[in-house]
């Protein structure tokens, strides 16, 4: 499933640390963000690290998030195929 609160992260266009088990929806919409391994805690610890090192590089590769969320992910976009799953 795709978690309401990401379209919320996405707008903002801050930089996004996700577990990598959410990477497959970032690639669909083509949304930035940087993922850690859930399995390792260091990883997370890198990623937060990796983040604040580079971080106006991560802010600016981030901003394209929220036009992207505008496009992709209006509510209008989001409902119209339930809509034509309920015409057929």
């Amino acid at each position: 499933g795709f978690p309401m609160k990401l379209s919320e992260y996405f707008y903002l266009g801050l930089p996004i640390i996700a577990s990598k088990s959410y990477k497959h929806i970032f690639d669909e919409f083509g949304f930035y963000g940087l993922f850690y391994d859930p399995s390792r805690y260091l990883s997370f610890i890198d990623v937060i690290q990796k983040c604040f090192e580079s971080y106006d590089h991560h802010l600016r590769l981030s901003k394209n998030n929220s036009q992207i969320s505008i496009i992709k992910l209006d509510w209008k976009q989001v409902v119209k195929p339930l809509l034509m799953t309920n015409e057929k």
